[in-house]
């Protein structure tokens, strides 16, 4: 058992990658993107681009999202076999962030009367300062457009509009014939062994070129109905009231306050049925610390951990930077894959001279699945190809490929992060960290709650 760096486990990004000209029938190929994350000026560059000549509300405001990912971007993810990206909010339809408990004790957000053809409204539809945020149901059909097919909604952000914005989200997405993985409808919830936990299969299985693909998605943080930082259970010693609700619509390690190990063992049974019904198992994780190139404690240990237990490629999302690939030999012998972090895929827009300019970069990966003339199926490498959320002078985001000359900066964050050691990880991080206080609570926030999962972790197995 054993890792490499990603020096062995990755394809270097090439040209010829970019338009992924390659259609060999024996290899499948997916595409997986990182943190889709819609700040107040992502939305209202999108509510800019709507193409004013579509009659029709929902697709018209469709149009404005699409128009955040350039024409390269959409032919890199529309051209994989199977695209994969990590939904970082709510996409509950008139839901606003107030809400309040409703006679059952359950956290519901206030429904207002939306006008279908307005992007952002900076009430229901907006990114508010305690980070909880909310889209356009639109913006599924918008994802579904340009190409992607199923996405994660297990994350930090995923109850931002509470309970029923957990439901509205998957309503939204099922409207649009869009595919998730990660969370549950409060009213499908199934108990049938009365263990406190969902019966429900929480895998999706996706069939291409007769190569049966398993997705799952699970997260470490939940501690976002309202916005905030996760650092109440830690002082609480356990979820509050309202996320201990809410985590029984996710699959986290800390869901419904059972035991870690708990919950844990239930994921790992979970990832073993899903190989016994597939060929290749990809799990979606969320966790991390923000803005650390170097992977934590807690990411290596779940990572290993699900491999053993069947995954062949875990993706990794959450630090809102890129961090490592790395390839993971399996007690039984097995080569799988490890994507710690693949940054943010979409984020609030700017340029390389931005202080935190390295949340701006990130890379689409390529699973790269080959099927060889025996019929053995086996995930043969992983390539990718740089991006960035990038600004233009019209003050438009758009997420664009990070190929040409105007990206050193990007170009060298991606080869300390990928070609480097621990060291120049650990550096790069610290360069681009000022002393400002806000963004050190985060870093401790996030620091905190892993140290408090772990150690919770042990005192459980004790």
């Amino acid at each position: 058992m054993h890792c490499n760096n990603i020096a062995a486990a990755v394809e270097s990004h090439k040209k010829e990658n970019v338009r992924i000209e390659n259609r060999d029938k024996n290899i499948v190929r997916i595409a997986v993107a990182g943190d889709i994350v819609m700040m107040k000026n992502v939305q209202l560059s999108a509510a800019r681009l709507m193409n004013d000549s579509i009659t029709d509300p929902y697709e018209r405001v469709a149009s404005g999202f699409e128009g955040l990912f350039s024409k390269k971007v959409r032919e890199n993810i529309s051209s994989a076999d199977l695209a994969f990206g990590n939904l970082e909010t709510s996409i509950a339809e008139g839901l606003t962030k107030k809400w309040c408990f409703n006679k059952e004790g359950k956290p519901l957000c206030k429904k207002i009367d939306v006008e279908p053809g307005v992007l952002y409204d900076g009430k229901a539809y907006e990114y508010g300062r305690t980070m909880a945020m909310n889209v356009h149901p639109a913006f599924a059909l918008a994802l579904k457009n340009i190409g992607f097919d199923i996405v994660s909604t297990a994350n930090n952000h995923f109850a931002n509009r509470a309970s029923n914005g957990i439901d509205a989200t998957i309503d939204s997405l099922r409207k649009a014939n869009l595919s998730y993985v990660g969370t549950l409808r409060y009213n499908e919830i199934g108990d049938e062994d009365n263990d406190g936990y969902p019966d429900n299969v929480p895998h999706v299985i996706k069939e291409v070129k007769a190569v049966k693909i398993a997705f799952l998605a699970f997260t470490s943080p939940i501690n976002h109905i309202v916005g905030g930082y996760q650092i109440r259970p830690v002082f609480l010693g356990k979820l509050p009231r309202a996320d201990e609700f809410c985590s029984r619509q996710v699959y986290s390690i800390v869901s419904n306050n059972a035991p870690i190990e708990f919950n844990v063992r239930k994921f790992c049974n979970w990832i073993e049925k899903a190989k016994n019904e597939s060929d290749v198992v990809i799990v979606s994780i969320h966790f991390g610390i923000w803005q650390m190139h170097e992977p934590s404690i807690l990411q290596k240990k779940l990572a290993r951990i699900f491999l053993e237990a069947g995954a062949d490629v875990i993706v990794g999302h959450g630090p809102h930077v890129i961090q490592p690939i790395e390839k993971y030999i399996t007690k039984d012998g097995r080569e799988t894959f490890i994507i710690y972090s693949l940054g943010n895929f979409i984020f609030d827009g700017g340029n390389e001279e931005q202080i935190l300019s390295n949340s701006l970069a990130s890379v689409v990966g390529f699973i790269n699945i080959l099927k060889n003339s025996n019929g053995n199926i086996s995930v043969h490498s992983i390539s990718y190809i740089p991006t960035f959320s990038y600004k233009n002078s019209e003050g438009l985001t758009q997420v664009i490929i990070a190929e040409s000359s105007d990206f050193k900066r990007t170009k060298e964050v991606i080869q300390k992060v990928f070609r480097g050691n621990r060291t120049d990880r650990q550096s790069l991080s610290h360069r681009y960290l000022s002393k400002r206080l806000g963004w050190r609570l985060i870093i401790k926030d996030d620091a905190l709650w892993e140290r408090w999962i772990l150690n919770k972790w042990k005192r459980e197995k004790a």
